[in-house]
């Protein structure tokens, strides 16, 4: 390749490498949405919450019961 292949392939990119981070700046989640932690009770069911504590969704493990089949 040679330095105006280059050049220009490079000319062509960073229009859209621009506009694509800052389409992606501009689109991220909402800190209320994102989980910051997680509870696991003895029953297998973890509880996702963000950073206000509040409950975002949860998710049930299924417990192994010691046999094999």
């Amino acid at each position: 390749m040679n330095l105006i292949d280059i050049l220009f392939s490079r000319a062509l990119m960073e229009p859209f490498l621009v506009d694509w981070i800052q389409k992606m700046t501009e689109e991220k989640a909402d800190a209320a949405s994102v989980p910051a932690s997680a509870d696991l009770n003895a029953a297998g069911l973890a509880a996702f919450r963000n950073s206000g504590g509040a409950q975002l969704f949860t998710l049930q493990l299924p417990l192994y019961t010691g046999g094999v089949e």
